[in-house]
C-alpha cells in the first residue's frame, strides 16, 4: 500500500520548458532563462548578441554550424547586401541576424510553430540587435512547401 510512484523522466517538451523557466501546461511565461552572449563572427569579428542555453537544447543553443554559417555570411557580406534571406529552423537566429547586420534587405527567421519559447527568443534577439527581421513559426507535419505560407510565398516569388 505505501509504495511510492516512480517518477518518470521529463519529456523533451518538459525539459525545454523547465530550462526556460516556463510553467509546463501553462500559458503564463516567466522571463526566459537564456543567457546573453556576444558572439563575434567572421574575420571582421562582427559582434552579435545572442540569447541561448549553454547545453544542447536544439533551438535554444548556438550550434557550431550556426557559427560557421554566420561567419560565412559576414565574410561574404557583399553577397547578402540588399538580398532576401530566409533562415529555416533558425533556432537562436545567429546566421539570420548576421545577414541583417550585413545589410540584407529582408530577413525571415523561421522555426517550428509549436516552439513558442524558441520563437519568443528569436524575437528578443532581433530586438536586442536592433535589426529589422521577421520571425515566423512554420508547421512541420507535412513535408511540402505549402505547410508554411511564408516559405510558400517566398518560393513562389522565385518561380
Amino acid at each position: 500500500g505505501g509504495e511510492k510512484k516512480k517518477k518518470r523522466p521529463p519529456s523533451n517538451r518538459q525539459r525545454e520548458t523547465s530550462h526556460l523557466g516556463l510553467v509546463a501546461g501553462s500559458m503564463a511565461a516567466e522571463p526566459l532563462a537564456t543567457e546573453s552572449q556576444l558572439v563575434h563572427v567572421g574575420a571582421a569579428r562582427l559582434p552579435v548578441k545572442i540569447f541561448s542555453l549553454k547545453e544542447n537544447d536544439y533551438g535554444l543553443f548556438v550550434w557550431p554550424s550556426a557559427q560557421a554559417l554566420a561567419s560565412f555570411v559576414v565574410d561574404q557580406a557583399d553577397q547578402f547586401k540588399d538580398k532576401t534571406v530566409l533562415e529555416l529552423g533558425a533556432g537562436t537566429g545567429l546566421p539570420g541576424i548576421a545577414s541583417a547586420l550585413c545589410g540584407a534587405a529582408k530577413v525571415y527567421l523561421t522555426d517550428r510553430a509549436d516552439a513558442a519559447p524558441v520563437l519568443e527568443n528569436l524575437s528578443r534577439t532581433v530586438r536586442e540587435n536592433n535589426v529589422h527581421a521577421h520571425t515566423h513559426g512554420c508547421v512541420e507535419e507535412k513535408k511540402t512547401k505549402d505547410t508554411c505560407p511564408l516559405v510558400s510565398s517566398i518560393c513562389s516569388s522565385f518561380s
